[in-house]
């Protein structure tokens, strides 16, 4: 059994980070995608263009994170004014999409993705607001039906001849028990 010699096209030439990504960077520049920069270093170089494309990400993100350490650690002392969360948002969006320009992914659907979730969730308040109201007339609905139910059941109650001596006093209450449902009917109709 012998040893199987390694292509040199596969191996990493170490101290050669800070060729990649000045080349990955200046194709991108010049309207490259990141995966075609890499192709291209790739073939020039002889290696595995999958070697270059984690040897880049790599020192990439050793270079943001050095990046965020730095962004970290305020160069002055004064209290920072702090930012209104539209800014935030705005600023997030934007290295949002620039890093996905930078990825070769498209933002498109991610952006009507954030649309559709902002539309539903504005709906479903809208709809939780409706069901709200909508339990609220039914309440009243039935506190007026209630009231009016009680009214009917104090006037059966008496004897016949006070439901004749009172019927002034029951004919007003019908009236305001009509205006009420009618008032119920209506708050109804427009929910």
């Amino acid at each position: 059994m012998g040893t199987i010699a390694r292509s040199a096209r596969y191996r990493w030439k170490e101290g050669k980070e800070a060729d990649l990504r000045e080349f990955v960077e200046g194709r991108v520049l010049q309207g490259a995608s990141i995966t075609q920069a890499l192709k291209e270093y790739a073939e020039k170089n002889r290696i595995s263009w999958l070697t270059a494309r984690w040897k880049y990400y790599q020192v990439r993100n050793q270079g943001n994170q050095e990046d965020q350490t730095a962004a970290r650690e305020p160069e002055h002392g004064g209290i920072q004014e702090p930012q209104s969360r539209e800014e935030g948002f705005l600023d997030y969006l934007q290295d949002l999409v620039r890093s996905t320009e930078e990825s070769g992914q498209d933002i498109v659907p991610f952006i009507k993705g954030l649309s559709r979730m902002a539309v539903l969730s504005k709906e479903s308040t809208r709809l939780r607001d409706e069901i709200a109201a909508l339990k609220k007339c039914i309440r009243d609905a039935a506190r007026v039906i209630e009231d009016h139910s009680a009214n009917l059941a104090r006037w059966l109650e008496r004897s016949q001849v006070d439901r004749v001596s009172c019927l002034k006093e029951f004919s007003r209450a019908m009236e305001e028990d009509l205006k009420a449902l009618r008032d119920t009917r209506d708050s109804l109709a427009g929910v």
